[in-house]
């Protein structure tokens, strides 16, 4: 049974007594100055509980979140670093299925990833217009079975607005640039691949 919040803890405790001690005067007041009490004992600790729900929570009690699920915060605002924790709950909960990475890659990408399965042992994540592709590549990685291995397509969001713009050397297109992020490495540019390895 979920607990809930009981808001009358003076009503119910007074209703509870029996006929007799009900008719008199003093022992209802007596009772309610104790129940009053529990009243507001509940509502603190209550409010405790509520903090701490991943959709509310705020600075440290967000913090303290991160840290139960191994997501530290690294500089990140509150509504980032909830995304990040939501995200590394559902990695965490991971049995290396297809439906597992499936939902991480959707849950990364805003519900625009495109999965599909390769042969043998492998996959293919397309994600486009990101911001953050080594991160989701970490997670990909932490997602999957032992022994299988998948690839994360992606474009990067522009933070320019420069799509499809030369430079002033008439040199290659700029603004949609792709990059290649590998877990661990540095960032080299084309093709907008990660290699997610099989060896983990």
């Amino acid at each position: 049974m979920i607990a809930t919040q009981n808001p009358d803890h003076v009503a119910q405790g007074i209703a509870l007594l029996v006929e007799q001690f009900k008719a008199t005067v003093d022992l209802p007041k007596y009772l309610a100055v104790y129940l009053r009490q529990n009243q507001i004992l509940e509502g603190v600790i209550w409010d405790v509980i509520n903090k701490r729900m991943l959709g509310v929570a705020v600075g440290d009690q967000l913090d303290q979140l991160g840290d139960l699920v191994g997501e530290g915060r690294l500089g990140r605002n509150d509504t980032d670093y909830r995304a990040a924790v939501r995200l590394r709950i559902r990695v965490n909960r991971s049995q290396g299925r297809a439906e597992d990475i499936i939902q991480v890659a959707n849950l990364a990408s805003g519900n625009t990833a495109i999965y599909n399965e390769l042969y043998p042992a492998n996959f293919e994540v397309q994600i486009y217009n990101t911001v953050t592709p080594a991160v989701i590549a970490r997670m990909l990685y932490s997602t999957k079975a032992a022994g299988t291995g998948g690839t994360l397509v992606y474009s990067i969001t522009p933070d320019d607005g420069t799509i499809f713009k030369f430079d002033h050397y008439g040199g290659p297109i700029i603004g949609n640039v792709f990059d290649s992020f590998y877990p661990g490495a540095t960032n080299e540019k084309f093709p907008a691949v990660v290699a997610i390895s099989s060896t983990a």
